[in-house]
């Protein structure tokens, strides 16, 4: 009963270790190199595309306040 316990676990063990290993094989190394210049600049493009989509909202928000006002 020991003995079996242990071959099934050593079984799992194995199939486990394949599966990973086999994916870790097929995982696809990045040789592309962005630099920090870069990500700075996108961040920035982000935050700005970020800011106007905010102003654009609130003044939508402001105006439909005002026409419902009226």
């Amino acid at each position: 009963m020991k003995s079996e316990r242990m071959n099934y676990c050593a079984l799992i063990f194995i199939l486990i270790s394949m599966f990973g290993i086999t994916s870790l094989s097929h995982a696809k190394m990045s040789s592309d190199k962005t630099s920090k210049k870069e990500v700075k600049q996108e961040a920035q493009d982000l935050l700005q595309t970020l800011k106007a989509y905010t102003v654009d909202k609130r003044d939508e928000a402001v105006h439909k306040t005002k026409a419902a006002l009226d």
